[in-house]
């Protein structure tokens, strides 16, 4: 339905910004939640408004702003912490800050959680994760999305909710899913960790949009009688080998050969545990900690869309090959990755058979 009125938590990150570029051209009225501190200089222009509020700090400011939405995205989470074990803590804090000032409206809107896999844990592989998967994180940060999805199954019976769980989310944008496009552009190589071919899942970041407007649109709501409905997966159709997929990106950068390095877990370890150390140093929250080590040599990491496409009606628009050449083109148009090298031979020619010509004259 056009303009209805919708609040997006997390609005400035990698996905929160892509929904809300979507959800104004659908045409709705969209207010973005953002902290003080936080970057919107991408949501300037774009014709949503801001509200600054900490969901953690200043639970109080959230009241205004849900005052009149009728569907609330809340994506607002922390992915990786100085101390990763507050990932808990904070994320299941912004959820239930969220969830209670909902709950006091007098017709509550419609929540959809954005959650993760690592919810529920590494896989088999095949047959992938459904949504009657048990939840078993194995790192802090799925830890965090379970507390935070238990807490919406713990408010389902007052609240319309509905949870999304992708798997890796790669696109345009993306600070952290851009250094495997740096390392296979610049080296031609792609790292991996271990020596095992564990299988992965990915959806590029508009198709997690789609899903996501698709699930608050038509997509079931959370009981306290049933284990499942009102969870989605949202994946794309095609699950990949980490190599394999460090290959795909190599086809999109347009490189013939793409090598795989393997790196062994103590290597890795050590990595991680230099991280942790440079973190609390300098204060500043590295990416591959010993947190994300768990879950990169945790196994596979596949789920089904199959309840998803089934229930609403959603498909990838894409296949993944030409969304990364779609993120390909976007990183080399922002200068994030080296602009692609051509050599005009056609124009040289030209200009030097016109210098022949011009001498040959005088």
């Amino acid at each position: 339905m056009e303009n209805e009125s919708v609040l997006v938590t997390g609005a400035t990150g990698f996905i929160g910004s892509r929904l809300v570029r979507r959800l104004i051209l659908d045409g709705k009225r969209v207010l973005c939640l953002a902290r003080t501190s936080s970057d919107v200089s991408q949501l300037e222009g774009l014709g949503c408004s801001i509200a600054y509020c900490d969901l953690v700090k200043q639970p109080e400011r959230i009241n205004d702003a849900i005052a009149n939405v009728e569907i609330v995205y809340h994506l607002a989470a922390s992915t990786h912490t100085i101390g990763s074990n507050k990932l808990v803590q904070i994320n299941t804090k912004a959820t239930n800050t969220i969830l209670q000032a909902c709950a006091t409206r007098p017709s509550p809107p419609t929540i959809v959680l954005v959650s993760s896999l690592a919810a529920v844990g590494p896989s088999s592989g095949f047959p992938p994760h459904t949504e009657s998967t048990p939840r078993n994180p194995v790192s802090f940060y799925g830890q965090s999305k379970s507390a935070c999805e238990q807490a919406a199954i713990n408010s389902c019976d007052e609240l319309p909710i509905s949870i999304v769980r992708p798997p890796i989310v790669l696109g345009e944008g993306d600070r952290h899913g851009i250094e495997l496009f740096r390392s296979i552009d610049n080296w031609g190589v792609h790292l991996v960790p271990g020596f095992s071919n564990p299988l992965f899942s990915v959806i590029h970041v508009d198709d997690l949009v789609a899903a996501l407007t698709t699930v608050a649109e038509r997509g079931e709501r959370l009981t306290s009688d049933s284990e499942s409905q009102g969870i989605y997966f949202a994946s794309s159709d095609e699950i990949f080998t980490y190599a394999d997929l460090g290959r795909l990106i190599g086809k999109a950068l347009g490189k013939k050969r793409t090598r795989v390095l393997r790196v062994a877990k103590p290597c890795m370890w050590t990595y991680a545990v230099f991280n942790e150390i440079k973190s609390r140093y300098q204060g500043v929250a590295e990416f591959l900690n010993l947190d994300k080590f768990a879950e990169a040599f945790a196994g596979s990491w596949t789920c089904s869309n199959e309840k998803l496409k089934q229930q609403t009606g959603f498909h990838p628009s894409a296949p993944m090959l030409q969304r990364m050449i779609q993120t390909v083109d976007w990183y080399r148009q922002h200068k994030w990755l080296k602009p692609k090298f051509q050599i005009r031979l056609p124009s040289l020619r030209s200009r030097f058979g016109f210098a022949r010509k011009a001498r040959h004259s005088s």
